[in-house]
């Protein structure tokens, strides 16, 4: 399999054919996500089979609007053992983005746990990657990404350990680019019996965002889609009392 892709205007009219996302051809390149830039530009993540040495591993690679790439293929994660699969990516106003994806390594202790890692408007890495989920028991698996233009983001994902108490969760956490995590894990699913699983999310402008997944026979019969509004935590202050009289230990 290969990841290909195809640029179409807002009235939903082609602006070109389609095209291949990648250029290593070996083994599978399958699942892709996409996120747009402000400055009309794109990224695609996709998960690629024993490119970076082991087993999945997680590739991505920046196209200007018009369809063109504008660099080579780029490796995401920074662990290589076992699997590194199923990413997002959301993008902030700067043009820096956020990539998230499942591990397979037993990174939180366990088996599957939920990573990201932060780049720039070249695809050059700000940093490594990191643990999004605090709750290591058991998996943390599928995870969706979503962001607001002043560098918030929000990443949900589906716990199949019962940590509500029954079956799979959805649990979501709030991060600010160069600033850490703004929440602790939440738990979005408020009815627990069975299984909700197979999360999504998307933020507003307005400063909330809303995640929807699939619950187990909570409508009456068979699965059945569900989902919340929840607002995001204020981005962290800049400065605080003290800055106007010098305290600098107070910025």
């Amino acid at each position: 399999t290969g990841v290909f892709a195809r640029v179409f205007a807002a009235d939903g009219s082609p602006l070109g054919d389609e095209f291949p996302v990648n250029t290593t051809t070996a083994g599978s390149q399958a699942l892709p996500a996409v996120a747009g830039k402000p400055s009309g530009g794109f990224v695609v993540v996709w998960e690629s089979y024993y490119q970076d040495g082991s087993l999945d591993g997680v590739i991505g690679r920046l196209f200007a609007g018009s369809g063109a790439a504008v660099n080579d293929e780029f490796l995401v994660n920074e662990s290589v053992a076992w699997n590194q699969s199923i990413p997002g990516v959301a993008v902030v106003e700067d043009g820096s983005f956020l990539v998230v994806w499942e591990d397979d390594a037993g990174l939180d202790g366990a088996f599957g746990s939920i990573r990201g890692r932060w780049f720039d408007v070249s695809a050059s890495p700000q940093g490594g990657e990191f643990q999004i989920n605090s709750y290591g028991a058991g998996d943390q698996r599928r995870p969706w990404v979503a962001a607001v233009p002043d560098g918030r983001a929000v990443v949900v994902w589906e716990s199949r350990t019962g940590q509500d108490g029954s079956g799979y969760g959805v649990y979501g956490r709030v991060m600010v680019k160069d600033g850490g995590f703004l929440s602790e894990e939440l738990q979005l699913n408020t009815h627990t019996a069975g299984s909700q699983y197979l999360p999504s999310v998307a933020c507003s402008e307005a400063g909330t965002f809303v995640a929807g997944w699939t619950s187990q026979l909570q409508d009456g019969s068979g699965d059945g889609i569900f989902g919340v509004v929840w607002p995001l935590p204020p981005p962290p202050l800049i400065f605080a009392d003290g800055f106007e009289s010098g305290d600098t230990s107070a910025w």
